[in-house]
């Protein structure tokens, strides 16, 4: 029979699935992408026609160092309370996310550490430790300490990942060094 007291490491540790969910964007969504359109603004759809002169080209890929470079540094963006990322050169980066509503009553951030790379087109992340670390055990649990985010933009005032785990996209705005 569970008395009162057993129902405290429960709620904790929903509180912290519902945290960790956040610190990997579960909440995030995909932006629709424009649509292409042709100069009079009517829709160009797969069907339509092209001219015999026109040429595709793909962009230039930018070598890794290059790529890597560009994220070097602050970040931000406003999921949940809003969160933090602080990427350095030597490959190691801290997320610090703010709880709001009733997660505050736990905890009032969370704090995630990992290692990084960029191989190709990827970020790869293996994630070291977090602070509460009971929110980091969960987190490393139903999640596992590797992922995988396809970079689909990186400039100097944005960055673009999306999550091929879950499809989830992150936009990350340039921040301040603090």
């Amino acid at each position: 029979m569970l008395n009162q007291t057993d129902s405290r490491p429960v709620f904790i540790s929903l509180f912290a699935i519902v945290s960790i969910g956040v610190l990997f964007n579960a909440t995030g969504r995909a932006r629709p992408q424009a649509q292409p359109t042709r100069i009079d603004g009517s829709a160009l759809d797969e069907s339509s026609e092209t001219h015999p002169d026109a040429k595709i080209t793909a962009a230039p890929k930018k070598p890794e160092n290059d790529i890597k470079a560009m994220m070097i540094g602050v970040w931000e963006d406003d999921v949940e309370g809003g969160r933090v990322l602080t990427r350095k050169d030597d490959g190691t980066d801290v997320v610090v996310i703010k709880l709001k509503g009733l997660k505050r009553l736990i905890a009032k951030k969370l704090t995630m550490y990992a290692n990084w790379s960029v191989e190709g087109d990827m970020v790869h992340l293996k994630l070291i430790k977090g602070e509460p670390a009971a929110a980091a055990s969960v987190a490393f649990r139903l999640y596992g300490q590797e992922l995988f985010q396809k970079i689909i933009r990186v400039n100097e005032h944005e960055m673009v990942l999306e999550c091929t785990k879950d499809g989830t996209i992150e936009h990350w705005r340039r921040g301040t060094d603090e």
